[in-house]
């Protein structure tokens, strides 16, 4: 999805999360390993990132349905602090669908399963028009 060079996912971003993402069943999922980097106070995940891992897995699920989508609305729920060196696991799952939009839910859970971080995203569903005035293909 998106280009090699994708912030999220793009594998030739020197400085990118470099996810790598699959499905179990209705869910997609991916993990991750919180990196030094990535950090806003010593030690704690920058909550921005932990945002950007939320809309990633949200935009990773219409696209698994074959679908080109962009987020149009995400609204997150911090729960705990990711640590440095924490390894993560992000799963979304579509809730509600139409033509135009799909809604999804997405949770972080840490090793023990706890619940992290969680969101509610509305991803838009673009038409090929759209796709080619934006320069966005699959």
């Amino acid at each position: 999805m998106g280009s090699s060079h994708c912030f999220a996912c793009g594998e030739e971003n020197p400085i990118g999360l470099k996810l790598h993402f699959y499905t179990e069943g209705e869910e997609v999922v991916a993990e991750y390993l919180c990196q030094d980097n990535f950090v806003g106070w010593t030690g704690i995940q920058h909550g921005g990132i932990t945002a950007t891992l939320l809309d990633e897995v949200s935009a990773y699920v219409p696209y698994f349905k074959g679908l080109v989508a962009v987020t149009a609305e995400l609204t997150v729920s911090f729960v705990e602090p990711i640590r440095t060196g924490e390894r993560i696991t992000l799963r979304g799952t579509a809730i509600k669908e139409n033509r135009k939009i799909i809604e999804v839910n997405a949770k972080i859970y840490n090793e023990q399963g706890h619940v992290k971080a969680h969101s509610h995203a509305k991803m838009m569903i673009l038409s090929d028009k759209q796709q080619e005035e934006m320069g966005v293909y699959r």
